[in-house]
């Protein structure tokens, strides 16, 4: 008998951790209305690293109402919902890093199992603020929303190294930062070079002039020397 009640218990403490597990990572996704219809939008994988592969992630789900006109309140108090299909025929993802400003567009994909569900996957290189802008058409409506990462929102991309233990390992960008750092450098140091190659080459030039001159002046002393 007491061991059912700590299974039973146990059990219990299981299913809320993964309630509230579940209801931390939707709190990671923006929701917004659009025409009937929930937008729910993020990072696929939250919190989100550089340099790991993740996605672009919109999931767009109609609310139904009750015959009686009254809505049956769901998760986020909205109607019981269905998915919106075929999405990824009409619709793509402008995605920006904004702290740079540099932005691509991608395509969406659906995802398998998950109806209702897209992803534009990325490997995101450079941690900070990001920005999704969803444009196309959803069920003919046209459709030009933008979302930014941010408190409230959804997760900024975070950098490796706040996860990185034992030993803190330079990303290939910053690896690639410190070799452009040393080639510049190097170039310098080449132009340096040449600048004092070029000065020394004119000062032997001149310095041959002015012997060859020297020379010349000897030469014509003699002579009228000679002469007288």
């Amino acid at each position: 008998m007491h061991i059912r009640i700590r299974l039973l218990t146990l059990l219990s403490v299981v299913i809320t951790g993964l309630v509230l597990a579940s209801a931390t990572v939707a709190s990671a996704h923006e929701h917004r209305e659009f025409h009937g219809m929930e937008l729910t939008v993020g990072f696929g994988s939250e919190p989100a690293y550089e340099a790991f592969q993740n996605a672009a992630e919109i999931r767009v789900m109609r609310n139904a109402e009750k015959a009686h006109g009254e809505a049956a309140k769901g998760e986020h108090g909205h109607g019981e919902q269905t998915p919106v299909l075929g999405l990824e025929k009409t619709i793509q993802v402008e995605v920006t890093h904004v702290g740079t400003g540099i932005a691509t567009t991608l395509p969406v994909r659906r995802v398998f199992g998950q109806p209702g569900l897209y992803r534009a996957h990325l490997v995101p290189t450079a941690s900070g603020q990001y920005r999704f802008r969803f444009f196309g058409t959803i069920e003919g409506k046209p459709i030009n929303e933008t979302f930014e990462s941010g408190p409230g929102r959804f997760n900024d991309i975070e950098p490796q190294a706040s996860i990185q233990f034992p030993v803190k390992v330079s990303t290939e960008r910053e690896l690639e930062g410190v070799v452009r750092s040393a080639a510049s450098n190097a170039d310098e140091a080449g132009a340096s070079a040449a600048s004092a190659l070029d000065r020394a080459t004119m000062a032997l030039a001149v310095g041959v002039v002015g012997i060859a001159l020297g020379t010349t002046g000897l030469v014509l002393a003699f002579s009228k020397r000679k002469k007288a």
